[in-house]
């Protein structure tokens, strides 16, 4: 039987192997609060049958706008291929206050920090400046993965999803998930209807 397999499963092996390969970033989705690392690469995504919405780039509005994607492989939404045309990457920093163990921010690849208002607005913003609304306690639930974000400084209020959006809400909207950088990796995809889709 096993050999069998193995002679059904070869050629498609070797159908991969001989696909052109081109180079992407993998993000994953973090499980754990022990993955947060000061200085990792992150995306902010909504979870949702099968396919993912990542926080997309900023445009001087009051929010986020969300960027639908399919999944990278068919049989899990753990995967996101980074698009940086539409996304926007993040980079989470731990606070400099010793006492805040779970305190971080977020700079975008312009440098800018991810905000709330002083308002009681939803409004989450890029700004250029530090302050205390751009500090967030980050926890992880470790059944559902969902990250709460929440904002330090306005504590009733949590990054969420909504009406294609990403905001800071004080009631219960779409939960979002934190996604880790793996690192750049090859894509490779089958030659006939883009069957599927691997990352090696």
């Amino acid at each position: 039987m096993r050999q069998y397999i193995f002679t059904f499963l070869a050629p498609l092996f070797l159908s991969l192997a001989s696909l052109p390969a081109t180079a992407v970033e993998c993000f994953v989705t973090v499980k754990s609060y022990d993955e947060l690392k000061d200085g990792m690469k992150c995306l902010i995504v909504r979870r949702s049958g099968n396919a993912n919405t990542v926080m997309g780039k900023y445009a001087d509005g009051t929010n986020f706008p969300g960027v639908g994607v399919p999944d990278i492989q068919a049989y899990s939404h753990d995967i996101v291929e980074y698009n940086p045309a539409t996304m926007s990457m993040l980079t989470l920093h731990k606070t400099e206050s010793v006492t805040a163990e779970n305190n971080w921010y977020f700079t975008d690849q312009d440098g800018k920090f991810l905000s709330v208002v002083s308002s009681s607005n939803t409004y989450l913003k890029s700004v250029d400046a530090k302050s205390d609304f751009c500090y967030f306690l980050i926890t992880v639930d470790t059944d559902s993965y969902y990250a709460k974000i929440n904002s330090i400084k306005k504590k009733d209020y949590y990054i969420q999803y909504n009406n294609q959006a990403f905001s800071a809400y004080s009631s219960t909207r779409n939960p979002v998930n934190l996604f880790r950088k793996l690192g750049d990796y090859y894509l490779r995809r089958t030659a006939v209807g883009n069957f599927g889709t691997i990352c090696l």
